[in-house]
């Protein structure tokens, strides 16, 4: 009876970020690589990667859609410019 209640709980906290996601425009997937950017300004696309467990292509391609919408911005890094770091 608690795990059914837990469940629901769950189910319905999801559902209201799904919404929430759905209305600024990002998904599931965005929430992880705002959130870990939230934790650490600053940090290099291979952290967030690290962090979402996804390869380069695909962290470099999901951080298009909330950069497009203001929610983060990318930047060179001045001692190493191969490597971007995220704000």
């Amino acid at each position: 009876m608690l795990a059914h209640h837990i469940d629901l709980i769950c189910r319905a906290g999801y559902l209201f970020a799904r919404r929430t996601f759905i209305d600024l425009g990002l998904n599931g997937a965005d929430h992880e690589i705002i959130e870990q950017i939230w934790q650490h300004p600053g940090t290099g696309q291979e952290g967030v990667r690290l962090y979402c467990n996804k390869d380069k292509g695909t962290i470099a391609k999901a951080m298009t859609r909330p950069e497009e919408h203001g929610y983060l911005c990318r930047e060179v890094n001045p001692e190493n410019k191969r490597e971007n770091r995220v704000y």
